[in-house]
């Protein structure tokens, strides 16, 4: 019988296959090999391979076992490195696996950006580039309250044993961690559209920043805090006009609504009729005021109204 003497590709092991095969299987690591034109063109058929490990990946993300998960999108992606669902669940699971002590924000970033590339139609990937910032945010704005609890905690033992002085020294490293965390945080809130969502982070991430500068255990070491709270009352003050711009067809069939009942009582309306008018016109104006500032709000940030993220 004719055979043609091959290596595997998979192991490096010789193998001979009957030369009448256009494939089979390596006796020795069980890889299936595909002979192409010649019996040196060999290539391994892992499409078997690579639909278990998507299916193993799949049932991981939907336990939400992200070791597991990042094991199986490597198996996957070493198959195949154009998946686009392999990254985004690597991307997924690094970023879940973070710590006070291992910031893998920016690596899962890196996987997240992979699988929109990939596949710009991705919605679970794109949703999840989008969001990362926010999501950042959260657990940056937990590491500097844990740091802070730190610092608190040096600056009370040390109030106990010395002068304030020394104790806010001693609290200073915790602190700064504290702080520059925060400051992070609102750095990547530029990476964010303009929204309420994103207004009311910010407002939440100055409001922590100015609680930690008036604090005794911070003294005035990092700065005062007026220009933050000042800050942070602009956005509040924005959170009304920002319901107002999700609300714009509502306050525009208002205001339509009014004008013709003004219309009608001032054409046909009677002497008791009259004296809605006054108020009528009052609330034209104010609506009209609302339709103004939720219309300058939007076309200057083109966001929108949304929960909290």
């Amino acid at each position: 019988m004719s055979v043609h003497k091959v290596s595997c590709p998979s192991c490096g092991a010789d193998i001979e296959l009957p030369a009448e095969l256009t494939r089979g299987h390596c006796v020795y690591c069980g890889s299936q090999v595909a002979v192409d034109a010649g019996p040196r063109h060999v290539k391994i058929d892992r499409g078997d391979e690579l639909a278990k490990s998507r299916r193993l990946l799949e049932t991981a993300m939907q336990a939400w076992n992200f070791p597991d998960v990042l094991r199986y999108a490597d198996r996957v992606l070493e198959i195949d490195p154009e998946s686009s669902y392999g990254w985004y669940c690597k991307g997924t699971a690094t970023c879940d696996l973070v710590s006070w002590d291992a910031d893998r924000w920016e690596e899962g970033k890196t996987y997240l950006d992979e699988a929109v590339r990939v596949d710009p139609d991705n919605k679970e990937a794109a949703f999840a580039r989008e969001n990362w910032p926010l999501f950042y945010c959260r657990y940056l704005l937990g590491l500097s309250e844990q740091q802070w609890n730190v610092a608190y905690g040096v600056w009370q033992a040390e109030c106990l044993a010395s002068f304030g002085s020394i104790a806010e020294r001693k609290a200073a490293p915790y602190a700064a961690v504290a702080i520059a965390a925060v400051d992070k945080a609102l750095g990547l809130l530029g990476q964010v559209r303009p929204s309420f969502n994103r207004d009311q982070w910010e407002s939440a991430l100055l409001l922590k920043k100015v609680e930690y500068l008036n604090s005794l255990v911070t003294g005035e070491q990092f700065g005062r805090p007026e220009p933050y709270l000042q800050r942070a009352d602009e956005l509040k003050a924005k959170w009304a006009i920002w319901a107002d711009v999700s609300a714009l067809p509502r306050l525009l069939d208002e205001l339509t609504r009014t004008e013709g009942e003004i219309a009608r009582i001032e054409q046909t309306g009677g002497f008791f009729e009259r004296w809605k008018l006054f108020n009528l016109r009052k609330l034209r104006d104010e609506c009209a005021e609302r339709i103004m500032r939720a219309e300058q709000l939007r076309d200057a940030e083109g966001g929108a109204h949304e929960g909290a993220g």
